[in-house]
């Protein structure tokens, strides 16, 4: 299957099941964002939603910002998964040990913990800058993710 196949097929998945779920975010209540030393907060109060995240990704120069939606809807369970609603935590990072992070600690399996989800979007951005090369077209960036086992 050639990479512009897969992103459709990706896409189809990830919005399809989104219809459904991702309102259903709205009923949660956001907890509190923490100021906290050294980390960056942005913007705590925003709510998350399809727009809003698509938006941001192209805001910070997010690489394939339509796949990293589709990535975060699948990952999260379009935002409503534990590791999201309590950890902020799009995308199943964990927390790295070599490249800069916005993360403001981790849980006890080593997913990482964000004030909120801008600073995850912010955090993958970084991920995506630590593996620029692998990252050029949506093809290879769909190969990666299936190389790491990402899903």
């Amino acid at each position: 299957m050639n990479g512009t196949k897969l992103m459709q097929l990706f896409l189809a998945c990830a919005l399809s099941f989104a219809l459904g779920m991702w309102t259903f975010r709205a009923f949660y209540k956001l907890p509190k964002c923490k100021e906290k030393t050294n980390m960056v907060v942005i913007d705590c109060g925003d709510t998350l939603s399809i727009d809003a995240l698509r938006d941001y990704c192209h805001k910070i120069g997010m690489k394939h910002p339509d796949a990293v939606v589709s990535h975060a809807i699948l990952e999260s369970g379009a935002g409503i998964s534990w590791l999201a609603y309590k950890c902020h935590n799009l995308f199943g990072m964990t927390l790295p040990n070599k490249r800069q992070t916005t993360a403001i600690g981790e849980t006890k399996s080593h997913y990482a913990i964000y004030a909120n989800w801008k600073d995850c979007v912010q955090d993958y951005r970084l991920w995506q800058q630590a593996h620029d090369a692998e990252l050029d077209t949506v093809t290879n960036y769909f190969d990666f993710l299936r190389r790491k086992n990402y899903f």
